[in-house]
């Protein structure tokens, strides 16, 4: 028995000894729950979340718990999902203990108290099981705001066959090269573009700007009159100038991501290269036709300086407990368990949406050292992800994400549309985002 199994059997029977919602910690009915109950005596803790294999998981966990069971249920994915959360923070009721989140939605949650910080229930003892940046991404000084579950490192997928046509022999290492590769391309091949910038993606161009050396939001979200906001700096201006001077020149094109008109250029060879994350695999191997005649290849993430790497992520999700938990030491307990085993992790990992944030499975040979058949019987985790998520120091996000998300978008549209200049652009978007944070009644520094 691991330790962290061994203090869950304990929280778990405090919670029956003192019979916390009679013979639940929070009262849900077993008949409602979407996984089976199979201990229908032992405390019962709510879970929302919508892995694609966390019905299972949680089967798993629940056969292998008479202490605890979990009440799990699928609300709907992120759009779905939040609105539902926070109407339930709002009347006061019908929050789950647990809740899946994306890391770069937590901090929204935060700054209003919705979310437990889980340092005062030891989760802090959990921290060297996990990577550096994956801790990071869920922690803002002392307070853990959820435990980490999956990330998302990312590097370049690129189509070595369309590469060879325009003369290239190796994917780029810097920005410069790729830069020098997408002009060339242009040059040779008749049909398609060497690569694309998707305006709609704007926490992916968060990445970006971070990884040029921009931090874009340093605050403690004890004290949110803490904010200093960072839109319209050297590095942000950097980033942006360098991908709309690539669409001015036509070496790249700025269709976005996740239509049907990306979809097929990814799918038909018209798209040489792709800036996405681990679970970018299953983006392109999801595509018909994708992978008939094409050979995919992931390469790391171009650097602006080779010397000094810098890797970033794209997505990633954590389990949160919700302030509404009954017995949010219990609570804790279930989220750092839920995905702790093996058999959970190879679960979620098979079922294709999961890059595991915890060293013993990024670590497991039989898993980074793995043949991907679609890639070229690659090894893409040992060769790409598993090293740039080692090297991922974590990121800071925004508490107003629902506001930053859209006029970061609305700017990188424009730019790329040729509609705006970049650095005016970005002064637009600073003082937007400023006077929006403002109107907040936080201060920002």
């Amino acid at each position: 028995m691991t330790r962290w199994k061994m203090v869950l059997a304990a929280s778990a029977a405090a919670a029956l000894l003192l019979g916390t919602s009679g013979c639940s910690a929070t009262g849900a009915d077993p008949d409602s729950c979407t996984a089976p109950i199979v201990h229908r005596d032992a405390p019962r803790v709510t879970v929302w979340g919508w892995w694609n294999a966390m019905g299972d998981v949680v089967e798993q966990f629940n056969q292998a718990h008479d202490n605890v069971q979990v009440c799990w249920t699928n609300v709907g994915q992120s759009a779905d999902e939040y609105p539902k959360l926070r109407t339930a923070f709002a009347a006061q009721t019908g929050a789950p203990d647990i809740v899946m989140i994306e890391n770069e939605q937590l901090n929204s949650f935060a700054v209003n108290g919705s979310i437990l910080d889980l340092a005062p229930y030891g989760v802090s003892e959990a921290k060297a099981e996990f990577t550096e940046g994956a801790w990071q991404n869920v922690s803002v000084g002392d307070r853990v705001l959820a435990v980490p579950v999956d990330g998302g490192p990312v590097g370049l997928y690129y189509r070595a066959d369309l590469l060879a046509k325009a003369g290239i022999d190796a994917p780029p290492k810097t920005w410069e090269e790729y830069a020098e590769q997408a002009e060339q391309y242009r040059k040779t091949v008749k049909d398609g573009t060497y690569g694309n910038f998707s305006a709609n993606t704007p926490s992916l161009a968060l990445s970006l700007f971070q990884q040029a050396g921009n931090t874009a939001f340093s605050y403690d979200a004890k004290d949110p009159n803490a904010l200093r906001i960072s839109l319209d700096d050297k590095a942000t201006r950097k980033v942006t100038t360098y991908w709309h001077d690539l669409i001015e020149k036509g070496a790249v094109d700025h269709v976005d991501a996740f239509t049907t008109d990306n979809s097929t250029m990814l799918a038909s060879g018209l798209q040489a290269t792709y800036i996405g994350a681990s679970w970018g695999t299953g983006v392109l191997a999801g595509l018909a036709d994708a992978g008939s005649g094409a050979d995919w290849r992931v390469a790391p993430l171009p650097q602006w300086d080779t010397d000094n790497p810098v890797s970033v992520q794209w997505g990633g999700s954590s389990l949160a407990v919700t302030k509404q938990a009954a017995d949010p030491k219990l609570a804790t307990r279930v989220a750092l368990e839920l995905y702790g085993s093996e058999k959970a992790m190879d679960t979620e990992i098979a079922a294709g949406d999961l890059f595991p944030t915890r060293l013993d499975k990024l670590n497991d040979s039989a898993y980074a050292d793995k043949a991907w058949p679609f890639f070229g019987g690659q090894k893409i985790v040992a060769d790409v992800f598993a090293p740039a998520a080692a090297a991922f120091k974590g990121q800071t996000f925004s508490p107003f994400s629902g506001y930053l998300y859209p006029t970061v978008q609305e700017a990188l549209t424009a730019v790329a549309q040729g509609k705006a200049d970049p650095d005016k652009a970005l002064a637009g978007l600073q003082s937007d985002v400023v006077n929006y944070v403002e109107q907040q009644g936080v201060t920002v520094r």
